[in-house]
């Protein structure tokens, strides 16, 4: 097992490393996602759809939920299992899965109370249908708990008012499928 500087940092601090170092708006997420994701003690299922390095996922844990992780990546999927661990969420699992062929796992049909899909949607070309797949994993009465980028939103200005660079894509940057 490779440590890496974050892990050493998850193991420091804990889970609030994962919210903190990388992407800085992670932490504004999760205190959305806190305000609609209650604590609970029944073990109810959620599943993370595009779960990257798995804060989301292994904060869910922590709150109780038996949770899920989806990731691409088996990087990411890695990344994300050493850091839940560290974390002490044991009821946190991630598996590699293509959510664009989400429809394609019978196993999780109707078996989630909670999906939540953070800041992905928008890399899905047929988001109907990510959505429509969403759907067909949540057990009935289930919740989707949802962010995406605004066409609105303004970027966060730096202490001297210049922009925060953020990193973007090109055209070329993306390849067809």
């Amino acid at each position: 097992m490779t440590t890496s500087s974050s892990d050493l940092l998850v193991k420091v601090l804990g889970f609030s490393a994962l919210l903190t170092h990388g992407d800085t708006l992670v932490l504004d997420r999760w205190r959305w996602l806190c305000r609609r994701l209650p604590k609970t003690a029944n073990g109810e299922t959620l599943i993370d759809i595009g779960c990257g390095n798995g804060a989301f996922a292994t904060g869910a844990s922590l709150r109780g939920y038996a949770a899920l992780g989806l990731t691409w990546s088996e990087e990411d999927r890695a990344k994300a299992i050493r850091r839940s661990k560290l974390c002490g969420a044991p009821s946190t699992t991630f598996e590699l899965c293509d959510v664009r062929r989400l429809a394609d796992r019978s196993d999780l049909i109707g078996t989630m109370d909670v999906a939540i899909c953070m800041e992905n949607i928008e890399h899905v070309l047929d988001d109907f249908k990510l959505l429509c797949d969403i759907a067909q994993v949540l057990k009935p009465g289930g919740r989707l708990l949802l962010t995406t980028p605004y066409l609105m939103y303004r970027k966060p200005v730096g202490m001297f008012g210049g922009v925060i660079p953020l990193p973007c894509f090109s055209n070329s940057a993306v390849v067809p499928v």
